[in-house]
């Protein structure tokens, strides 16, 4: 949530290079090459090209170092472009994310399967025009309306192995009120 663009990019790297930092046991098995860019994104020096490939780059060194494909999770993958589009410098955002998106989650052979959550529809005719076999599991699909938070019997379980089963009605209160496919959730 930033006010400018230049505010966006720059907030962008900061979560990118705690994620690579998160992960610099890879640098030893990195070409010199690679290990430069890796580096210049942990330092906050890297250039906006290197900041789109950034989320590729990183799963095919993981593919590499653990012979196992990456499953990215990517949470409110829609805040950045909701509030470029309420700042006024949507075009640039959505430039630089359907870049990193699309390099990290289309043709990726290091990628298993990437989750998107968010609360604006999908559309993919805007920031996922390059990518393919989108699903949407929307919080009315019944097999899922389930996984947006916890049923009824899930609180009144937890409640009651935390010895707080008298409570149930203050978090009611507080958590309760969502009808997802026909199920009280609490979230």
């Amino acid at each position: 949530k930033a006010g400018s663009w230049d505010e966006c990019l720059a907030a962008t790297a900061r979560l990118l290079a705690e994620l690579f930092t998160e992960h610099d046991a890879l640098l030893p098995d990195l070409k010199p090459s690679e290990a430069a860019v890796f580096t210049a994104i942990m330092e906050g020096r890297a250039g906006k090209a290197d900041l789109e490939r950034s989320l590729l780059n990183l799963t095919r060194f993981l593919w590499r170092k653990h012979g196992v494909r990456a499953l990215v999770l990517l949470d409110e993958y829609d805040t950045p472009l909701n509030t470029a589009h309420t700042s006024g410098y949507y075009d640039e955002a959505l430039i630089f994310f359907r870049n990193l998106l699309s390099a990290g989650l289309k043709d990726n052979p290091a990628l298993h399967k990437g989750v998107l959550t968010g609360v604006l529809r999908v559309a993919k005719d805007s920031i996922f025009t390059g990518l393919n076999n989108l699903t949407v599991y929307g919080t009315l699909v019944r097999p899922f309306c389930t996984a947006f938070g916890f049923t009824q019997p899930e609180v009144e379980a937890l409640l009651l192995r935390a010895g707080l089963a008298a409570r149930l009605p203050e978090v009611q209160r507080w958590y309760n009120g969502y009808l997802f496919g026909g199920q009280v959730i609490y979230n």
